[in-house]
């Protein structure tokens, strides 16, 4: 009854964060952005459910090997992202303007890094006391050692990922749209606006060919900056 009552919240909360999700992106980019962002949403979500299943189906000792894997992959994954950040920004091209960071890049610093640096530290105090503790060193004992190792990789590698892309300006290129989360190109925008008070607010929509994806930006823009940005983006776009 108890695991009932905690997944019922979880949903609860899952729920609550979706409809949110979907009302903020109605407001700010429209009904066609919020229906595909939100119907992504749903599919990631309903993979790892998926997932998860499937992994609790494993005869012992394979749940705890796969969530292993899982946690060093995801880390090698993170860390290889940050060392391409430069070739990523490379390959967008000559800089045209650099602008401050974005506001929801600071949120992925505030929020995201933050969080998951506590987390990584808790979850090293616990593994460094698995490992120098009065523990048997039994199959059990040793996957146990083993999840507690990759989880504190996991979220070290999260924090670091997180922080890094907080900290990072974004750079209108020759070639796109540049933050170290990814290159936008200009050839898939399909419009743009400006919105805020003095037209301080850009906003850009873009195709792109998978059918769980939409993808938008919201640009703060200085109003020193404003004219050289409005006729690089007219440009590019028009």
């Amino acid at each position: 009854m108890t695991a009932v009552l905690l997944w019922l919240v979880f949903l609860a909360i899952l729920g609550m964060f979706l409809v949110l999700g979907y009302r903020r992106n109605r407001e700010r980019f429209g009904e066609t952005f919020a229906r595909r962002n939100l119907r992504s949403s749903l599919f990631w979500i309903l993979l790892a459910v998926l997932c998860g299943v499937a992994i609790e189906f494993l005869p012992e000792p394979w749940p705890t090997w796969v969530v292993v894997a899982f946690d060093f992959a995801v880390a090698v994954i993170a860390a290889a992202y940050i060392i391409r950040w430069s070739q990523r920004r490379y390959n967008a091209g000559v800089l045209l303007v650099r602008l401050r960071p974005q506001r929801h890049n600071k949120r992925w610093l505030f929020y995201g890094g933050l969080f998951f640096s506590v987390l990584a530290l808790l979850q090293t105090i616990a593994t460094f006391g698995a490992i120098y503790g009065d523990i048997a060193y039994t199959d059990t004992a040793t996957r146990n050692l083993w999840f507690l190792c990759g989880q504190a990789v996991l979220q070290w590698a999260l924090a670091a990922f997180l922080m890094a892309a907080g900290l990072a300006p974004t750079e209108l290129r020759d070639r796109g749209i540049y933050d170290r989360l990814s290159v936008l190109p200009w050839k898939a925008i399909d419009s743009y606006r400006w919105e805020g008070e003095n037209q301080s607010q850009l906003i850009v929509s873009a195709s792109r060919n998978f059918p769980f994806f939409a993808v938008c930006k919201q640009l703060s823009i200085p109003p020193t900056q404003r004219p050289e940005v409005a006729s690089i983006v007219a440009n590019k776009c028009g």
